[in-house]
């Protein structure tokens, strides 16, 4: 929980692009009085660290509309981005070994990939 009346140390990840000219800035820690409050870089399902990658794009027209909700509870770290329109900036996220496996395995359950 974060205290409005509280002073943090915050840690971001900072992206420039040049073309388009954008600059996007990610939390990664947050602190206080060196008590870790927030690491992006660890799962918050399976509490274990992640490695930073591009996203990888899929179609979310491959996806049953339930899918999305599943995702997000049982691995929301996969390191996919799920497109509904053609391609952009493709940017930087985080990626955990076991949500990556947990996509795979429901994938391959359901006949998609």
């Amino acid at each position: 929980m974060i205290d409005p009346s509280q002073q943090y140390d915050i840690e971001l990840l900072t992206r420039i692009y040049k073309t388009p000219d954008y600059v996007f800035h990610d939390i990664l820690r947050v602190t206080n009085d060196n008590q870790l409050i927030i690491d992006a870089s660890i799962c918050h399902i399976h509490k274990i660290p992640m490695q930073r990658q591009i996203e990888y794009g899929k179609s979310a027209e491959d996806y049953p509309n339930w899918f999305f909700a599943h995702q997000e509870k049982y691995f929301p770290h996969d390191g996919n981005e799920y497109l509904l329109c053609g391609s952009g900036i493709r940017h930087p996220t985080w990626k955990c070994a076991e949500c990556s496996r947990s996509y795979d395995a429901w994938a391959k359950k359901h006949g998609i990939d």
